[in-house]
């Protein structure tokens, strides 16, 4: 028998009770072995082997850049080589070991032990800075050849797949299904097998109740664990690697799900790998094999039941009533080892000496040995064999080619993923009426504006300028692309690991899907758009412009996710895509014609398909058509026609009809034999685009994340982060300014004299759906004893969350009843600020350190009584008492990243220390997810901050009887929300062991009490054989509890009415503005990534609109395309306005989520600060904008090279860098999300545009939208600029430009336009003297061409305060507005909470 059969657990031990399946499932399980044998897909199974097998991780430099500074540095130290050194940090060190197929391995070690690295290593998931050496091989086959071609065989479950949230779960399981499922001749259709197996998988893991719920509506975090697993079981891999995925469920449930993949992995023979962080005894023994990893070194690989003695024979003995895993994962943790001091022999204290008496070992002998035997038995790939693997020099390089392998056929796949992507957006309701509504709302906006256009010479501007914007609308709507790119690229990196499709499938798919939807709103668009205008009515014009419109949103849509596809991050994306819409308006055509486009940029008009699409419906528009004209001149009424001529562009003298193909031939140089040519010439590059973007999406690597570095290889490898902004000296921490710092007693300093009990009585919390009612908590009495640690315990859905937010005081939508009083203070807003409440995954700004964030906080939420500098020694010594000294100048990081999860749990206590909230601390779950030596640390901590004068109630998931030791009390509920124990627990637990025999009637149990507590209350589920909630009822306990919680609430200490003049927040306003600008500041400058897209973008947008328009000519085109270079200006300002939006989500989720309910500043306080910075950063930039754009336009000549011109420019631009800046951060604030917030900008963007004065000229607007002309605040900036940088420009007319006439006999020039002249105002006679042949140019400067836009000079300084009023009028309703949606119901149930 082998070494792993002797270690099964109690699996296989059929009167073992913990790990007994139902009945059910081993029926389900029958079934579905039942169907893959009808199906051939059983036999197939696989083990690993590994020898010296090392991950190394190359430093990257880039982990050394915290500051915007640093970055833009970052290319000359690469260039001269003075950056850090890429050093080789090794991960992995020599691991050896073999697991046999449908064994098991548990791995065990402390946070960043390298136990995750192993199992991505084994499942082929390499980052862009790893490396893989030594031996591993499944059953024979190389890892280099499995990672490759066998993924699909491999599969690593980490913390939150991703998923697409708006299918259901049903559809998901389908889908993994189809992709998973070979295309074969069955007994019946291959969807019937499907459906199917999708139903076993269903019943299987008890997904009946949200089976048929979209997953973003699977709230309850181990249900979605449970959709990953039914995802994992539907795809059958060899390989299963579980990467600390149930740390969200109690012991139990991690039993019940435990116990089920291991029986599943046994009959398919499937080899499972995990990662369970405090583990429990009988959690421990259901592996068979384990390993133990200490900073990257192994020191243990063996059975189960080698473990334990292995290292008590080292010397070391376990703590009392420790778990195995508790025991063994202290040895990490140098300082809680427990030497024997009766061994004689050699001590390890090192990982390397560890390691090297692992080495010796005869264990470790033994495992060789049973290596070598492993590999004489399993070498002969049968599993892939099967797979119809071959060596052959073909068969090598054709799977070298295919480097993404997949079970299904290419058609398949792409037929998968369509349908997946059909159900995405069929239950995407939001996003369908957003997409919709978007579309029909600018088409009535369009075509209301030109309503109805006449057939005149005075509206052809207008007739042009409705077409190019219909065109550039489709075109620049399909940017949209680049967010749902980058949504499936998080996909394509997981499924591609999976090997489920292809990438290029997936897009060919979605494209089949999506392209029809977009058909559908543009011919809506279309139809709306071209009828309200009129034009031209027939129905072949009308199709030619339908067929253009198609194309360039089939182009549009190519490039835009060809974009995407090569940008690593979003804001390279977004960089991109804000420069190539400003590309793609400046070179179609419409905004310059091509002819004046300097020889440099003219390419990239050839290159633009919507110059060709915009060339297109001009054609078909004008060409043909004869346009009257509406005003002759000079003398219409006095003179012949052939003495007169129209004024109009394209007139001429002796008619009055303007031909439409003249007036394109004499301003864009249009043939109307382009037409056709135009389209094959879009529809090539649609294809050109689309075929590269199916290529490059199986060859581009979606996980270009470099590997994450363990905390205790980043204290080796990094200087720690200085904070940037240190101001004043009592910023500086204590050991800077006081050299001679004494030690001081944390304890006592931590210690309050605040006696305050909180007492709850007859909680009940209900909460209401729309087809259920939901009752949580029921009838939830009791009070938090003084000075003493009181565990929260309860299955997962029994309300322990829900209980420890209402008592915070913190806010939750639902049902509340009861009373909670603080020794008698009632009013939430006093309860809140002597509370402190840790959430389960509090927030914190990710670009902060650990010294910063406690400081923010500190002086906040601390009196006004204390000083600053007092507040900060207060935070050193929070610092001291938790241990965070080390880390406490490291940068907090993402989630994942930064921090490590331990210290991330510690910064969360130490923010609520540092505020001094009072002697009550609720905690949510604090060990969750950390190793068993972590955890049992962090409650110490807590131990000894009730032992300095705090209350703490903590509720604790998979606790130990070790961590249960800690505790002084025990509050337990059961799934019905009701109290079942609340009570001491005795010496050695003992009082609660005897409580819950005596109830449920047994002499045995488990050693760990906690696993036995849970699995009576488990019994709850399978009937009403013990009602635990009215035995504890029944208990004197319960009633001297009931007694002294009305003693309580009847003898209040403290009223309400005792501070009446308490305000919500410690400090005043303008300190909150002050202390929450500068860590934005700091935050904004450490993002380095976010800074350097604005700059890009404000310098290159600058530089590419102002040698667009490079020093044009004096003649009106020219002029009126320097008009349209300052227009450029307002459609740069959208990339600005959508950059800035994620930030400010961004903040407000961390306010909203965390920092709100604490009151440590102001909703104004904080939509004041995101103003101020960004007001700075942004005027900044456009700053540099503004030099790229105004002086290579040439508005500098022509007698403007004095200072005013360039300064008041300048200046214009900085107010409405204001204004947008304010109306971004407005739309934000009523924004839900990023992709709602994007969608509102831009048709808030188009509808204020429109009324501008350059898209329809202000003498010819519908009278319904007079009144917009009148408000449109682009109308003011563009008139205040415009009219700036051209008063009194001159133009000289180019010789297409003027007008040439006879006037009747005797008469000269001049005579003849005089009366003319002095009518209209505007416009010159070249020579006036002459008697024939009269050239008239109809301006003679700049200020007559502006006066048909509406624009004049002297408006100026009204533009200019015009433009200061909007700019306070939007920040003033963005703090309206938030505080009126945030008070409102359905704000409340948007952000509900719901209960774990």
């Amino acid at each position: 028998m082998s070494e792993q059969e002797k270690g099964k657990g109690d699996l296989d031990d059929p009167n073992s009770k913990n790990t007994k399946c139902p009945d059910k499932f081993e029926q389900k399980v029958e079934e579905y072995l039942e169907v893959l044998n009808e199906l051939h897909l059983t036999g197939r199974t696989s083990g690993f082997c590994m020898r010296n097998f090392t991950v190394e991780g190359a430093f990257n430099p880039k982990f050394q850049i915290r500051s915007f500074f640093a970055q833009l540095l970052h290319p000359i130290n690469i260039i001269f080589r003075t950056g850090p050194k890429r050093d080789i940090i090794p991960l992995v060190k020599g691991f050896d070991g073999y697991l046999q197929p449908g064994s098991s391995l548990l791995v065990l070690g402390h946070e960043g032990s390298g136990g995750s690295t192993l199992l991505k290593a084994l499942c082929g998931i390499v980052e862009e800075n790893e490396r893989l050496n030594g031996s591993l091989h499944y059953d024979g086959l190389d890892y280099k050849i499995a990672h490759s071609q066998f993924k699909a065989d491999l599969s690593y479950c980490g913390e939150g797949h991703s998923k697409v949230a708006t299918i259901t779960v049903r559809r998901l399981l389908e889908f993994v299904c189809s992709c998973r499922l070979p295309a074969s001749k069955y007994d019946h259709p291959r969807s019937h097998y499907i459906r199917r197996i999708c139903e076993i998988i269903r019943d299987a893991f008890d997904l009946g109740d949200f089976y048929n719920h979209r997953i973003l509506r699977v709230f309850n975090s181990g249900d979605q664990i449970k959709v990953d697993v039914a995802q994992t079981m539907c795809a059958r891999p060899l390989i299963q690697c579980w990467d600390n995925n149930m740390r969200d469920f109690d012991s139990i449930s991690v039993i019940d799900i435990l116990s089920r993949i291991k029986v599943l992995s046994h009959k398919l023979g499937t080899t499972l790998v995990a990662i369970v962080s405090q583990a429990s005894d009988r959690i421990f023994h259901m592996f068979d094999m384990v390993t133990l990893m200490y900073e990257g070194e192994q020191i243990f690989y063996g059975p189960t039941s080698r473990l334990k003695p292995y290292f008590l024979d080292l010397g070391f003995i376990p703590a009392k009533h420790s778990t195995t895993v508790e025991f063994v994962t202290s040895l990490t943790y140098p300082e809680m080892r427990i030497i024997n001091k009766k061994h004689q022999g050699f001590i390890p204290s090192t990982p390397a000496e560890f390691r090297e008496c692992w080495l010796r070992s005869e264990d470790y002998a033994k495992l060789i040995k049973f290596m070598d035997r492993y590999e004489e038995n399993h070498s002969d790939i049968h599993a892939f064999k099967d797979a119809k693997f071959d060596q052959t020099r073909l068969q090598k390089f054709l799977r070298w080619l295919n480097s993404n392998p997949c079970l299904i056929p290419y058609r398949l796949q792409v037929f998968a993923t369509a349908k997946v992507t059909f159900f995405q957006y069929l239950h995407d309701y939001s996003y369908i009426a957003t997409f919709v509504f978007t579309y029909v709302f600018q088409a009535l906006m369009l075509g209301s504006l030109f309503y109805n256009l006449r057939n005149e010479s005075s509206e052809l501007y207008s007739r042009g300028s409705v077409l190019s914007n219909a065109i550039v609308f489709t075109a620049i709507q399909t940017m949209s692309e680049v967010d749902i790119i980058f949504l499936k690229k998080s996909l394509f990196k997981e499924h591609r690991v999976q090997s489920l499709y292809h990438p290029s499938a997936a897009l060919m798919g979605s494209s089949l899907v999506e392209f029809p939807m977009r058909i559908v709103v543009v011919t809506m668009y279309d139809i709306i758009v071209y009828f309200l205008s009129d034009l031209k009515r027939n129905a072949r014009s009308f199709f030619i412009f339908y067929l253009f419109t198609i194309v360039i949103t089939f182009c549009m849509s190519a490039v835009f996710r060809f974009i995407a596809l090569l940008s690593t991050t979003a804001e390279i994306a977004a960089l991109i895509g804000g420069i190539g819409a400003l590309v793609l308006i400046i070179f179609c055509g419409a905004v310059m014609p091509v002819q004046y486009i300097g020889w440099w940029f003219r390419w990239i008009a050839y290159a633009n398909p919507v110059n060709y699409g915009y060339e297109s419906i001009m054609l078909n528009e004008f060409d043909g058509r004869e346009i009257p004209c509406s005003l002759m001149a000079p003398a219409p009424d006095t003179a012949p026609i052939e003495n007169n001529f129209c004024l109009a562009t394209a007139g001429r003298t002796g008619t009055s009809i303007v031909s439409g193909y003249q007036y394109l031939q004499v301003v864009y140089q249009y043939k109307a034999d382009f037409l056709w040519r135009n389209c094959g010439i879009i529809l090539g590059f649609a294809i050109f685009i689309l075929a590269s973007s199916l290529i490059l999406a199986n060859f581009i690597r979606y996980d270009r994340e470099s590997v994450h570095i363990p905390e205790f290889q980043k204290r080796k490898s990094y200087s720690q982060v200085a904070s940037s902004f240190l101001i004043e000296p009592q910023d500086k921490p204590p050991s800077q300014t006081e050299p001679d710092n004494k030690k001081v007693d944390v304890s006592t300093t931590l210690s309050t004299n605040d006696n305050l009990v909180l007492c709850w009585r007859d909680l009940n919390f209900t909460v209401v759906t729309k087809t259920s009612k939901k009752q949580i908590l029921t009838n939830v009495s009791g009070y938090l004893k003084k000075n003493t640690l009181t565990a929260l315990l309860g299955e997962n859905k029994s309300g322990k969350s829900v209980l420890l937010r209402i008592l915070s005081q913190r806010g939750i939508a639902g049902s509340v009843e009861g009373e909670i009083t603080l020794s008698g203070l009632k009013n939430p807003k006093n309860l809140r600020k002597r509370i402190g409440y840790v959430r389960k995954n509090p927030l914190f700004i990710s670009e902060y350190t650990v010294r910063e964030t406690l400081r923010l906080h500190a002086a906040l939420r601390q009196s006004k009584q204390r000083s600053l500098s007092e507040q900060y020694a207060y935070v050193e010594y929070v610092i001291d008492f938790l241990g965070l000294g080390e880390v406490a100048d490291f940068i907090v990081g993402d989630m994942g990243k930064g921090l490590s999860l331990y210290h991330k749990r510690l910064l969360s206590i130490a923010v609520e220390l540092s505020a001094r909230p009072g002697s009550i601390l609720l905690l949510d779950e604090p060990a969750n997810g950390l190793d068993s030596q972590s955890a049992w640390m962090l409650v110490c901590i807590l131990q000894k901050l009730a032992r300095s004068g705090l209350s703490i109630l903590c509720s604790v998931s998979q606790p130990s009887s070790r961590i249960l030791e800690l505790f002084d009390m025990m509050l337990i509920l059961d799934l019905n929300g009701n109290t079942v124990y609340y009570d001491t627990m005795g010496r050695d637990l003992s009082k609660l062991v005897n409580y819950f025999k005596r109830i449920h009637g047994t002499n045995e149990h488990s050693k760990d009490t906690a696993d036995f507590v849970l699995h009576c209350i488990q019994f709850l589920k399978q009937g009403p054989e013990f009602d635990y909630a009215g035995a504890w009822a029944s208990t004197n306990t319960h009633k001297q509890i009931i007694e002294h919680v009305n003693f309580i609430m009847d003898n209040p200490e403290l009223t309400d009415d005792d501070f009446p003049n308490e305000t919500r927040f410690m400090t005043s306003f303008f300190f909150q503005i002050y202390k929450i600008s500068m860590r934005n500041f700091v935050a904004y400058w450490r993002d380095s990534s976010l800074l350097r897209a604005r700059v890009a973008f404000n310098i290159v947008a600058g530089l590419i609109i102002g040698f667009s328009f490079y020093k044009q000519g004096v003649g009106v085109e020219e002029t009126q395309n320097k008009m349209f270079s300052a227009y450029m200006l307002t459609v740069a300002s959208t990339s600005t306005m959508n950059g800035l939006q994620p930030k400010f989500i961004y903040f407000r989720s961390i306010y909203e989520q965390y920092e709100q309910n604490t009151a440590i500043y102001s909703r104004t306080a904080f939509i004041i600060a995101f103003f101020l910075v960004e007001a700075v950063i942004n005027c900044c930039f456009a700053t540099l904008f503004f030099f790229g754009w105004y002086y290579p336009s040439g508005f500098y000549e022509f007698n403007h090279n004095i200072p005013f011109y360039g300064g008041f420019a300048w200046l214009m631009l900085m107010i409405f860098t204001l204004y947008y800046t304010t109306l971004g951060i407005g739309i934000a604030t009523i924004s839900p999300s990023i992709g709602t917030a994007s969608i509102i900008s831009g048709t808030a963007f188009v509808f204020i545009q429109y009324f501008n004065g350059m898209i329809q000229l202000p003498g010819v607007i519908v009278g319904f939208w007079k009144w917009m002309d009148a408000l449109s605040p682009y109308k003011y900036f563009l008139e205040g600029m415009i009219g700036g940088v051209l008063h009194d420009a001159p133009i000289t007319c180019e010789k297409f430009e003027i007008h040439y006439v006879d006037p009747p006999p005797n008469y000269s020039c001049g005579e003849y336009f005089s009366s003319f002249l002095n009518s209209s105002g505007h416009g010159i006679v070249y020579n006036p003297e002459a008697y024939s042949s009269c050239q008239y140019c109809p301006y003679k400067n700049a200020d007559e061409l502006m006066v048909g836009f509406g624009y004049h000079y002297n408006h100026k300084w009204r533009n200019f305060c015009i433009m200061i009023g909007y700019t306070a009028f939007n920040l003033g309703a963005a703090i309206a507005l938030y505080y009126i949606i945030h008070k409102t119901p359905w704000k409340r149930l948007a952000a509900r909470f719901v209960p774990d």
